[in-house]
């Protein structure tokens, strides 16, 4: 018995330093090292990455390789998008509006990563059109919403993002750096974003 109480109070220590990491993350701006992980939490730095690798495996947490530094991880939005609609109910309505006014489909893509991800979505009822599902990534610098979301990015950091050379996913991706910087900033002057044919031929 005496084991067992010991054992669920270490298990119970884990989950609570994995949720100070998290927290911490969230609490953070960007990427955090695994040093300034420690003195956010007051963990040993060698718990630190014991706890990062774990949450890692899980999709919880990102590192990237040649980079440094620790993220939040897109599985947080799976999870995040069946315990709670707050997000959805807060933009719901402005989706409903764009629909109507354009009868196709509405995307809402959240940032994670680095990478665009679908976390709501209103399907044109239109015999022709797009669909992505719920949970998807998109390219930065391939999409509609990914440029857009650039724009809200400080540009060397946005440099950062972007995997390089740009994959052309077909005749029409725009894989110059400085063209799309160029677009980029036509976009946060106020401009739209645009996809023409960029991420898959004839859309």
């Amino acid at each position: 018995a005496t084991a067992s109480k010991k054992g669920q109070r270490n298990e119970m220590r884990t989950i609570a330093r994995a949720a100070s990491v998290l927290r911490a993350l969230a609490d953070g701006t960007g990427k955090l090292s695994l040093g300034q992980l420690a003195k956010a939490t007051g963990l040993p730095r060698s718990s630190i990455q014991r706890i990062v690798g774990a949450l890692e495996a899980e999709g919880f947490v990102n590192t990237q390789a040649g980079q440094s530094g620790v993220q939040l991880g897109r599985e947080l939005v799976r999870l995040g998008s069946a315990v709670s609609a707050n997000l959805r109910t807060l933009f719901r309505p402005y989706l409903q509006e764009l629909h109507q006014r354009t009868k196709d489909t509405v995307d809402l893509t959240l940032l994670m990563d680095g990478t665009p991800i679908v976390v709501d979505q209103i399907s044109s009822t239109a015999a022709l059109r797009v669909v992505s599902f719920i949970g998807r990534p998109l390219p930065l610098h391939a999409t509609a919403s990914g440029k857009c979301h650039l724009v809200n990015v400080p540009w060397p950091e946005a440099f950062d993002l972007l995997q390089q050379p740009l994959h052309a996913f077909t005749d029409h991706t725009v894989t110059s750096i400085n063209q799309l910087e160029k677009t980029v900033k036509q976009i946060g002057a106020g401009d739209f974003g645009y996809d023409r044919e960029e991420y898959e031929a004839g859309i």
